[in-house]
């Protein structure tokens, strides 16, 4: 019986989720940076949050649009995924993951110095080891908060909705406070002279420094499949949030400048907050309000333990979005039936969090998460550009943006700016930010893109005979030709029995169409399980024998799979027996005229995780010998390895051969046999069971095919050089199973994951670079056409039906 799916809980209303996107905005930033950003603006603090309020609303009302047109988990990765694909929507919800994780750390760390300062200096509590309180804490904070997100939504909710309405009336005091003595002293307005008088650098610096101060309303999109009403609820609850957050900062700055009266000798009001640091906020409490040193740490401590709630809150749904997409693995998308929330993704943000918290130096990734921030809304803003076309008539929206696509476009600009800035202000951070990007991509490359592929393509197992012991080395042979059984069948046994303990994994595949439900594969499972009995017959008992059938729809990631989860050494293919069944298509389909391979093949020998041997069966009587020529490429081992075993088996002699240049000098010679020497220790080979020669030719290609007969086995390594081509043996061995006459066995060595993921990963940029190129290409092309068009007099190809005048005009195009 089928898993029942466990969906999340539709459990906040439009004020709940109005509190989370205010709590995340209004943490710790108000506290700690406001007396940094006055020391680097002066008064002009102001400016710089007002223009990062309209920089924030610029992108809120993207995130608006597109929250309300598809109100689920994973808010900016969803739609990244959408537009852009999955390449860039792993990037943009790895980004997101790690920002919100980041933010959070950041913090519980705040909590934590301050909660230590309250119990340091007011109840005169001593920690048992000098400097871990505030690290204590901060784990203890953490894990609060991890287990009230695991409680639920409702209780996440609840918990933020405190912490928040607590935060805002201690700021409000300050204002409050703030203005009061303004009004009563109003001769401290004199604070605001000189307002603009360290010009943009300052006021553009101030802005990216506190610019992650304004994120948080992009969790109200993300926590779309738990909110009521969420088409008219995220939208509004965004739209609040904002109207909440900005007066609030920029009140706060108002008040903390012009209430304060300096010290003799202090300087300005606005240098005095400034040379406070993170403490400034404090410093202008201490002057003007009852208790407020008192007030202004609680006030700390409730902003960021309601900002730790919002971003605990985030950074699993982004990761929960992720799991259930496979884009991660799948075990992240896992909800609890218990408490109706993603415990999975919940666990592993909180174990980044807490790593974080107890080893990371977190001012640096601190400002790399704001890197990301700034990124992750440039990719929302194109997104939304891209899906205003795409989704026209197909999805219903509860806001759309006004002056669109000018307000995304512009979205873009000022973040884009912002980010650039942020090099020159801290490159540090750029580097982490950069770093964790590329390690993302290789993730995806290495493993993300199999998850995708594995869950797209939904195969199966519908017969699986298991062997009794695990074999010590395991040769895969994908059965689907009866007239190429025989001889790929000796070929196999001969490799196992060059590998005492081996074992053949037989496996027979059924591809149906996407129309029809896998099921339906077991209809076909009894005539595949005659071939594999007939298969194990010729094996005849001389190695042991597993068989499976999986039905699927896509033959070449079927049979990857099969590779992976039966971890297998070895794939064996037989020549030409992918070229009757379908293949999937994609950039595979970029084929290189006269290539040897059809295409499901070339997937399979390219991504296979394993050694690859694909035979094209000669004559198999009076075979005279077995030839491995050899380059001093890392496939070499293999090769001879295998070209030994194959002469063994026919009881005729081995030739390993290296091609020189005929002027090749003494050293090159001796090179060339220490390099054979080496390869026969690698490989393995007894003296007695192997010959080797060096052949004086200029052209390797043509040496190699002169010296190719009808009556000779030749084992071919692929070339070092091809990873990066389009040829998956080289061009020698791609040549010759072309032309040679006699049985050609091509032998390709596992790369490795760290080798194969840095391939994948290049090509990925490649085909990104190419996709952008062509796009690029096509739009130019198209726009020549219609403006050459439209200069010869031919009609001008547009969309929409004709007006009535064209309809109207002659069909020669010429006035009446």
């Amino acid at each position: 019986m089928a898993e029942a799916q466990v969906g999340l809980s539709r459990s906040l209303g439009l004020f709940d989720v109005t509190l989370i996107g205010v709590g995340a905005m209004i943490g710790a930033g108000i506290f700690v940076l406001t007396g940094i950003a006055a020391d680097i603006a002066g008064p002009a603090v102001l400016l710089a949050f007002a223009l990062n309020g309209l920089v924030t609303l610029l992108t809120a009302m993207t995130y608006a649009e597109l929250g309300s047109a598809l109100p689920e988990a994973g808010g900016g990765y969803l739609w990244v995924k959408h537009a852009l694909g999955d390449l860039q929507s792993f990037i943009a919800g790895w980004m997101s993951w790690f920002a919100h994780a980041v933010a959070g750390a950041l913090y519980a760390l705040g909590f934590g110095s301050y909660a230590w300062v309250m119990l340091e200096e007011y109840l005169h509590f001593v920690a048992p080891t000098p400097g871990s309180g505030p690290v204590v804490l901060s784990v203890a904070v953490t894990f609060l908060f991890l287990y009230i997100n695991y409680r639920g939504a409702r209780a996440t909710g609840r918990a933020g909705n405190i912490v928040t309405l607590a935060k805002l009336a201690i700021i409000l005091l300050f204002i409050v406070g703030g203005l009061f003595a303004i009004g009563v002293h109003p001769e401290r307005l004199d604070s605001f002279e000189g307002f603009f008088a360290d010009g943009w650098t300052a006021v553009l610096a101030a802005m990216g420094l506190t610019f992650i101060a304004f994120e948080g309303y992009e969790i109200i999109a993300q926590a779309g499949e738990e909110v009521r009403d969420p088409r008219k609820n995220i939208p509004r609850a965004i739209f609040l949030s904002l109207l909440i957050v900005v007066p609030f900062y920029i009140l706060t700055a108002f008040a903390a400048i012009g209430a304060v009266v300096p010290p003799a000798g202090a300087g300005s009001s606005a240098e005095y907050i400034g040379s406070a640091g993170e403490l400034g906020l404090l410093r202008a409490a201490e002057q003007f309000m009852p208790l407020g040193g008192a007030l202004l740490i609680i006030g700390a401590l409730v902003s960021t333990m309601s900002a730790l709630n919002a971003t605990t809150f985030s950074s699993t749904r982004v990761a929960f979005a992720m799991g259930r997409d496979r884009i991660l693995h799948g075990v992240l998308g896992r909800v609890s039936r218990r408490t109706r929330t993603p415990d999975a993704a919940l666990g592993l943000s909180g174990l980044l969090m807490l790593f974080m918290v107890v080893y990371v130096p977190i001012h640096a990734v601190a400002a790399a998460a704001g890197i990301m921030f700034l990124l992750l809304f440039l990719q929302v803003n194109f997104a939304a550009i891209r899906l205003r076309k795409a989704w026209q008539g197909k999805v219903t929206y509860g806001y759309r943006t006004p002056l669109f696509p000018l307000v995304p476009v512009l979205g873009m600009v000022t973040v884009g700016v912002l980010a650039v800035f942020l090099f020159f202000y801290e490159p540090f951070a750029w580097l982490l930010a950069l770093g964790w990007m590329v390690g993302g991509f290789l993730i995806y490359v290495a493993f993300g893109k199999d998850y995708q592929a594995k869950e797209k393509a939904g195969s199966r197992f519908v017969f699986e005979e298991k062997p009794v012991d695990k074999p010590s080395y395991s040769i895969l042979v994908p059965v689907s030709n009866p007239v190429t059984l025989p001889a790929i069948v000796e070929e196999a046994v001969a490799i196992a029995q060059a590998h005492p303990g081996a074992d053949i994994d037989f496996v027979a595949l059924v591809s149906l169409p996407k129309t029809l439900p896998l099921a339906e594969g077991a209809r076909y499972a009894p005539s595949r399980r005659a071939m594999l009995d007939e298969a194990e017959r010729l094996v005849a008992g001389r190695v042991p024998v597993r068989k499976a059938v999986r039905v699927g729809r896509d033959i070449a990631q079927d049979i990857l799979f099969t590779a992976s989860e039966h971890r297998v050494n070895l794939m064996l293919l037989g020549w030409g027996q992918f070229e009757t069944w379908r293949w999937r298509g994609g950039r595979g389909a970029r084929e290189p005229s006269g290539t040897a391979f059809a295409p499901a093949m070339r997937e399979v020998i390219e991504n296979a995780p394993c050694d690859v041997v694909v035979v094209r069966a000669g004559i198999e009587h009076d075979v005279r010998h077995v030839m491995s020529p050899i380059g001093g490429d890392r496939h070499d081992p293999l090769s001879v390895t295998l070209g030994v075993a194959l002469a063994k088996r026919r009881g005729i002699p081995f030739v390993g051969m290296h091609v020189l240049p005929p002027d090749a000098s003494d050293e090159a010679r001796r090179a060339a046999h220490e390099m054979m020497d080496r390869v026969a220790e690698e490989a393995e080979a007894d003296p007695r069971d192997a010959q080797w020669t060096l052949v004086p030719e200029a052209d390797r290609r043509a040496a190699i095919r002169e010296r190719s007969t009808p009556r000779e086995v030749m084992v071919l390594g692929a070339s070092e050089r091809a990873w990066y081509e389009t040829y998956l043996f080289g061009e020698t061995a791609d040549y010759l199973a072309e032309h040679a006459t006699g049985t050609i066995v091509l032998v390709k060595h596992y790369e490795g994951r760290a080798r194969r993921t840095l391939r994948d990963a290049a090509r990925e940029l490649v085909y990104l670079v190419r996709g952008a190129a062509e796009q690029a290409e096509r739009a130019a092309a198209e726009d020549f056409h219609k403006l050459h068009g439209a200069l010869a007099g031919d009609p001008v190809v547009r969309d929409g039906p004709p007006t009535e005048k064209e309809a109207a005009a002659p069909e020669d195009g010429k006035g009446r």
